[in-house]
């Protein structure tokens, strides 16, 4: 397999290149670069099996390298490297056709496994033209195949014409069934019964298969979809399935609406039903604006610094009502987006808090696990898992060293936008200032002021990174009411003004 390397940091791409050396020493490496500009001319003069790109670069990024990669007349697969900052483009990456993206830093099995997709691919499209109805044998295979996303030919067409009445021009409907978690054996079963009775409606002409390691089932069938939800209440009512499920004109185009189908069956997170006509959901236009509410953040987090779970578990329930709104339904995308970026604050926090157990959960877990998902229920669960681990009380004696440090945190993680003090916290902890200040620099290392201005100065990144808020409104946001005070106070912090860091993080 031929693979071209495009990425910006030298180590990974000499990680990378090495790693793929150990998994499988006939790989070649056919060239690298280190910018999209360089990296699309690499590619097309090499014309390479895989691509292997970071998503930010300079000169241009991953994607619209990608882009300009398929308007130039060339595909093939592409694996990309993402950091938990850039989720949301790495989502964009996969409409592009990418085949597998890889959280930073690189888990050697994760990169062992999307290596033996790509290969596994690549041969396909080698062997692409064996498809006379002589090799495939049935309409499974058939079926099969147009679902790898093989071109089926004149040959087979009048094959399933004259051995099963199929017009492979005509009608073909799909459902993705998936079950949240491994598929059980009585939902297997349910699944059968499906495809016997779709057999028993339209003839013999409906196949059930397996994808992605038993995640998801896919039921193909050469008939229209209209009609097909009773059937899928009467017999999958008892499961946990999840089902995405349209139409389209012609065998030939199977491989391309499964992708679509997967790409949006994560809709049932917005609507909250089970079976999902996918020519009924939401256009774009449909959706409303989800504006990440810091509000709800900031109270999750006060309530973490102060160990009050019961007040978590709340504001958790607070932002759920909002992500799951009738009335202004929001994007999953975004939702999930939102609800990973909620969920990586807490964990930081919770980390630096103290809770014991906070590090044993991964963060690529938690990551991993909500943007995959596409369900609600695998997003509480992820909230589950967050609060079952914080759940393991402290000891006494860490409760007692830094109950009056968590308490006052908890104050200003609520309270730091309003320009909360030292004095106004110790009054409200009935301490003195020098005695909350002597704790402060003992148990954080650091002096409060230090550690407020840090706090209001990594908001302000944050707010600089993912809105188009005005200089003036951020400063405004985290605690400070003369911009140009803030602006200064922002370049002793990061050595560049807030304007230089927004244009280039």
């Amino acid at each position: 397999m031929r693979i071209v390397i495009v990425e910006d940091e030298i180590l990974i791409r000499e990680g990378v290149v090495r790693l793929a050396g150990r998994v499988n020493p006939s790989y070649v490496f056919v060239g690298e670069a280190d910018n999209g500009s360089d990296g699309l001319a690499l590619i097309l003069a090499q014309k390479p099996d895989l691509i292997i790109t970071d998503i930010k670069m300079p000169d241009m990024d991953g994607l619209e390298m990608l882009t300009q990669m398929r308007e130039n007349g060339y595909s093939c697969n592409v694996i990309v490297l993402t950091a938990y900052s850039e989720f949301s483009y790495a989502q964009q990456a996969v409409r592009l056709g990418v085949i597998e993206y890889l959280l930073k830093p690189i888990i050697l099995e994760d990169f062992i496994r999307a290596l033996a997709h790509a290969e596994h691919l690549t041969m396909l499209a080698e062997t692409g033209n064996i498809r006379h109805p002589d090799t495939l044998h049935s309409l499974r295979a058939v079926y099969r195949t147009a679902l790898d996303g093989v071109e089926l030919d004149c040959d087979v067409q009048v094959y399933l014409r004259s051995t099963y009445g199929i017009d492979a021009e005509g009608v073909f409907s799909l459902a993705l069934l998936y079950p949240g978690v491994a598929i059980s054996e009585a939902e297997r079963n349910a699944a059968h019964e499906l495809k016997r009775r779709l057999c028993e409606l339209n003839g013999d002409r409906a196949r059930l298969f397996e994808l992605e390691e038993e995640r998801v089932l896919a039921l193909i069938n050469a008939a229209d979809c209209d009609g097909l939800e009773p059937l899928l209440n009467e017999v999958l009512a008892d499961t946990s399935f999840v089902v995405g499920y349209t139409q389209c004109q012609g065998i030939n185009a199977l491989r391309e609406t499964e992708r679509k189908v997967a790409e949006r069956l994560d809709c049932a997170i917005t609507t909250g039903r089970r079976f999902q006509d996918m020519r009924r959901l939401p256009e774009d236009s449909d959706y409303s604006v989800f504006v990440y509410p810091l509000a709800i953040e900031t109270r999750a987090r006060a309530a973490l610094w102060a160990l009050d779970l019961g007040k978590l578990e709340r504001e958790f329930a607070t932002f759920f009502d909002v992500a799951f709104s009738a009335v202004e339904p929001h994007r999953p995308h975004d939702i999930k987006e939102f609800y990973v970026r909620l969920l990586w604050a807490l964990l930081s926090d919770a980390k630096e808090c103290g809770y014991p157990n906070a590090r044993t959960l991964g963060c690529k877990t938690l990551l991993e696990q909500v943007m995959d998902a596409v369900t609600r229920t695998e997003l509480f669960t992820a909230r589950d898992m967050l609060i079952q681990t914080l759940h393991v009380p402290v000891s006494d004696t860490q409760a007692r060293q830094g109950e009056i440090v968590s308490r006052a945190r908890a104050m200003i993680q609520e309270f730091y936008m309003s320009g909360i003090t030292l004095e106004e916290i110790s009054e409200k902890l009935c301490i003195t200032p020098e005695y909350l200040s002597q704790q402060f620099h003992k148990e954080t290392g650091i002096n409060y002021s230090t550690y407020i201005r840090t706090l209001r100065v990594d908001k302000a990144k944050e707010l600089l990174r993912t809105t188009a808020l005005k200089i003036y409104e951020i400063a405004k946001r985290v605690g400070y009411t003369d911009s140009k005070y803030f602006a200064r106070v922002f370049k002793a912090e990061t050595g560049r003004m807030p304007c230089e860091y927004r244009s280039r993080p």
